[in-house]
């Protein structure tokens, strides 16, 4: 409890530091202090802010076997896609760890990401399907396209026209 309010406390002293409070972020989902970590983005820490490793907040929760805190990091927008310097993941980190409980929080996270990304292409198409079916394709537009009577030099109406006929 001594930590949370300490780290809170000189988080939120003097003026707002972003990078700062995403070190924070860092230190405490490494540390597993969800309370910090809700404290911190509320007061808009940079959620995938990298270290100098390339690695974020999510990473060292993972890393540390975390798992509420990826949890509440990922609910709050934390991207699990996001590479380390050396092209890991949170979740190729997890599992090299042998963390399985964030391994499974994360893959479970990636799947539910895959299935709104797989419903939305599909809402996508459908839309796009339903917008070409409800268009005259343009070939059908320029064989409707009327043709406008082209007055010849006597105010008549040229031969071949729509209104040939009435001109007469």
């Amino acid at each position: 409890m001594a930590a949370t309010t300490a780290v809170a406390a000189w988080s939120l002293h003097g003026e707002y530091d972003a990078e700062k409070n995403a070190m924070l972020l860092m230190l405490a989902a490494a540390c597993g202090h969800e309370r910090v970590v809700e404290l911190l983005l509320q007061h808009g820490a940079e959620i995938n802010l990298k270290d100098s490793n390339g690695s974020t907040a999510l990473m060292y929760a993972a890393l540390f076997n975390c798992p509420a805190v990826v949890l509440r990091l990922l609910r709050a927008g934390a991207d699990a896609a996001a590479r380390s310097e050396n092209g890991t993941t949170a979740l190729q980190m997890a599992k090299e760890k042998g963390q399985a409980e964030c391994v499974k929080v994360l893959a479970e996270a990636a799947a539910a990401e895959k299935q709104r990304k797989e419903q939305m292409e599909a809402a996508w198409v459908k839309a796009a399907t339903a917008n070409d079916l409800a268009r005259p394709s343009q070939q059908a537009r320029r064989s409707e396209t009327p043709v406008s009577p082209t007055p010849s030099a006597d105010n008549s109406v040229d031969a071949g026209t729509p209104l040939q006929g009435a001109a007469k």
